[in-house]
């Protein structure tokens, strides 16, 4: 730890005081907030939300960007289960409503940046039954940053719901790695990422491998469970959405307003690929319009 500061208060003229039981700061800028709890009546909750917020406030100075605030982790200990979770420590963590999807994860921030992509050829060969047989991603991109390869990112586009995904999902992976045993390249992750563009219905059908097959119990602990990425565009909040740097932000806007009107009054916006957002557009909607 770089710093740590006992009963360490932060005051502000207009409002009320926070005493800190321990604040504590690492070599990369991260803060720890430990607060010991004896009371049961407390609203919790808020209190550590006031504590958080206070933090902020202190390490914000004036004139700087929101991007600057630091990492904050509120560690709370108390006497007694606090949220009846049973557990004796408890991981709290803000999601989207009716998503998997962090609020905290990326929040907007840009990860990869464009030109870190290359393209990667979408097929991959192997041989099955002695037989050579091709698998085809929709989309798959190499993520390269000073000539490393960090990873492969594929993207399946789907109007329909198909409940054998997790098995499609399985296949293109695990062609990818079964390609790394091959070229004596450095061994990468593979991430795929599928996105539903159907806004009539929610993806009801399976998520994951394990939930797709019917498995024996006695079997169940023996089979590797293989979770898909899915994300529902037409589902996405106005806050999500706004949050895309690129032109797919027309797209999910699109989306987003057939869900919920029936129709789409698209914003005021310049694309920076027109041709292949809207080729995207048509082939996802079925409305050749945007090609016309």
């Amino acid at each position: 730890m770089k710093e740590v500061r006992t009963q360490y208060r932060i005051s502000k003229i207009t409002s009320r005081d926070a005493i800190l039981d321990v604040l504590a700061e690492d070599s990369t800028g991260h803060l720890y907030n430990l607060e010991i709890q004896r009371a049961a009546v407390i609203d919790h909750a808020r209190r550590t939300r006031f504590y958080s917020a206070m933090i902020d406030s202190e390490y914000l100075e004036k004139g700087k960007s929101c991007e600057e605030l630091p990492d904050v982790y509120i560690i709370y200990v108390s006497e007694t289960d606090l949220w009846k979770s049973g557990q004796a420590a408890c991981q709290v963590e803000k999601y989207f409503k009716n998503t998997d999807i962090s609020y905290d994860e990326f929040n907007g921030r840009e990860v990869i940046a464009p030109d870190e992509l290359e393209e990667q050829a979408p097929r991959a060969v192997y041989k099955a039954d002695g037989k050579i047989r091709e698998i085809e991603r929709d989309v798959a991109k190499r993520w390269k940053k000073s000539n490393i390869r960090i990873a492969c990112i594929g993207l399946e586009n789907q109007t329909k719901i198909d409940p054998d995904m997790p098995l499609r999902v399985i296949g293109y992976d695990g062609a990818e790695y079964r390609a790394q045993l091959s070229d004596g390249s450095s061994r990468y992750p593979v991430v795929t990422l599928v996105l539903y563009f159907g806004y009539k219905t929610r993806w009801n059908k399976n998520l994951s491998l394990k939930e797709r097959l019917d498995i024996p119990p006695v079997f169940d602990k023996y089979v590797n469970d293989y979770k898909i990425n899915l994300f529902e565009i037409a589902y996405l909040t106005h806050e999500q959405v706004a949050m895309f740097q690129s032109d797919f932000r027309a797209v999910a806007d699109y989306f987003v307003q057939k869900r919920e009107n029936g129709s789409c009054v698209p914003e005021p916006c310049v694309l920076k690929h027109v041709q292949e957002t809207l080729q995207l557009l048509s082939v996802m909607s079925n409305d050749h319009r945007f090609e016309d």
